[in-house]
């Protein structure tokens, strides 16, 4: 997914979207009426430890609000630069500081585009469910510095994390914050260009923030005689928002693009965390997990397959566009035609009651409300599609049990921490070898109900041999294990004592702990 991370100039494309994994850790009363707790200082254990060890550091540069900054430790990296966990020395707050490289646009020349736009944008939103900006300042070579909110997650790693589970309510509480700060740049005539669920942050108090501007655009205004007034000189279709959640107009060519794109998001996301929460870890569209989409092409056709291929009568002006002649394949003509407007929400309701999306449909026991909810933020033709305002206002929001709702007590009990960029990159490898291994021995199951008796010995293989690589990889950590013991005695022997103090090591605390003979003390 990272590989298909919308691009406007050739930095952003070497450098990805880490940048989403930097949020807020706070609570504020969120515009729905949840109220969290006041803004505390990150629970994260490891942000405590990490300040201890690496509080040497020193500041970021020479301004006087740039000195007070203290870098703890690299997160992510954007579009033009890093982004640290900082601590502010003067309220001991911990927030992230996007240090971008002070390098040439390539397109433009100068001072890069893009950072400036997101600089602008950020300074004129104020919102909730948006990431704040607190200042800009620079480093002694120039370089700009910008101080943000942070928080302990991306909504992507949280939804990939196999130890964390999400209620019906709170997948309800995610998707309404998240179209709420759509609707708040919506009003503002902003068009995101890049929501996807790494560029969603999250913090275990239930705040929901939407970040990463590099690409967003002040795109649009609403005029009561005109109407819809797009900006001139905007970007190709294929240049914007990441192609899992590229709208369907966009793959299509469409170059007069609007807010709809941003609903198309929207739901994508909702179908995503559905889905993830049942074990299939990969975008809505993504297709065959092992063999995920990668083309335009690929998507579209995934798109008609669960959405129904639309037509010139419930989406006008479809033959016009670029895509409809270029995107022509053999799944493409054969996938089952639209007869009204509307019709996504039938072809939605059959995929997840009797094709792949049944798994989620039988853990949340799917309504027709939902069904209408996503079929209207995926409803193919743009002009028809749902408004972020009217979504909100929906009565799988506003009506339908359970209500949206976060569970603070829940999450402020849970213990293990959501696993973060490598280590959700180790994990997403380890799903993949599993989800392997059973199709493997689903394949030879059903050889077996068949009455061949020659498949027993491929199935005993297969699991003979899941298990020595079970029991290798079990070795190999407890090797590792007992070479860091060894390394930690082996610092710990060269250490010099005071007369009469002696240290020990104690195998259940997995600690040294220091005893004076004389007093007795530890």
């Amino acid at each position: 997914m990272e590989e298909d991370s919308p691009l406007l100039t050739p930095e952003a494309a070497q450098a990805g979207g880490a940048a989403a994994q930097v949020a807020p850790a706070a609570a504020k009363t969120s515009s729905n009426g949840h109220v969290a707790d006041k803004r505390p200082r990150p629970d994260d254990a490891r942000t405590a430890d990490a300040r201890v060890e690496t509080s040497y550091l020193g500041g970021f540069g020479a301004t006087p609000s740039a000195e007070k900054y203290r870098k703890i430790e690299k997160v992510g990296v954007g579009a033009y630069g890093s982004v640290f966990m900082a601590e502010n020395s003067e309220t001991k707050e911990i927030v992230a500081i996007k240090a971008a490289s002070k390098k040439e646009d390539p397109v433009f020349g100068g001072f890069p585009l893009s950072l400036l736009r997101e600089i602008g944008i950020l300074r004129s939103l104020k919102h909730d469910n948006i990431v704040q900006m607190y200042e800009v300042a620079h480093t002694p070579q120039g370089d700009p510095l910008i101080v943000m909110e942070f928080c302990q997650a991306s909504l992507l790693e949280l939804i990939y994390s196999q130890k964390h589970d999400l209620s019906f309510s709170e997948i309800k509480y995610i998707i309404r914050q998240v179209l709420d700060a759509t609707n708040h740049l919506h009003q503002r005539g902003i068009l995101h260009r890049d929501l996807a669920t790494k560029n969603v942050l999250f913090n275990r108090s239930g705040e929901i923030k939407v970040c990463d501007f590099g690409i967003s655009r002040v795109a649009f205004g609403q005029d009561e005689e005109l109407g819809f007034l797009p900006a001139k000189g905007l970007e190709p279709p294929n240049m914007i928002v990441s192609l899992p959640y590229r709208a369907i107009e966009l793959l299509m060519g469409e170059t007069h693009y609007g807010p709809a794109l941003d609903v198309w998001s929207c739901g994508c996301i909702l179908a995503e965390i559905l889905l993830c929460q049942t074990g299939r870890r990969q975008p809505f569209f993504g297709g065959d997990p092992e063999n995920p989409n990668k083309t335009p092409l690929m998507y579209v056709e995934e798109i008609y397959k669960i959405c129904g291929k639309p037509t010139e009568e419930t989406w006008p002006g479809l033959c016009k566009l670029k895509g409809s002649k270029d995107h022509n394949s053999v799944k493409v003509n054969n996938a089952k035609m639209h007869r009204e407007q509307g019709d996504e929400q039938t072809f939605l309701r059959q995929w997840f009651r009797k094709s792949e999306g049944k798994p989620a449909d039988t853990k949340y026991c799917l309504t027709e409300s939902f069904f209408d909810l996503l079929g209207s933020l995926l409803t193919l033709c743009p002009k028809s599609r749902v408004t972020a305002a009217s979504a909100m206002q929906h009565p799988f929001f506003t009506k339908e049990k359970p209500m949206p709702e976060w569970h603070a007590w829940h999450w402020a009990l849970a213990s293990a921490d959501i696993p973060r960029g490598d280590d959700m990159k180790k994990q997403r490898a380890e799903d993949g070898d599993a989800r392997q291994l059973l199709k493997q021995l689903s394949k030879d199951e059903g050889f077996l109900a068949a009455g061949d008796e020659a498949s027993e010995k491929p199935a005993k293989s297969i699991a003979e041999k899941w298990r020595e690589e079970a029991e290798k990889k079990k070795q190999q950590e407890l090797k590792r294990a007992a070479s860091m013991k060894q390394q930690t005695k082996a610092q710990a022997s060269d250490e010099k004592l005071p007369p009469g103090w002696t240290k020990h090591w104690s195998s259940s605390k997995q600690r040294y702990y220091y005893h004076e003979k004389k007093s007795g003390r530890v």
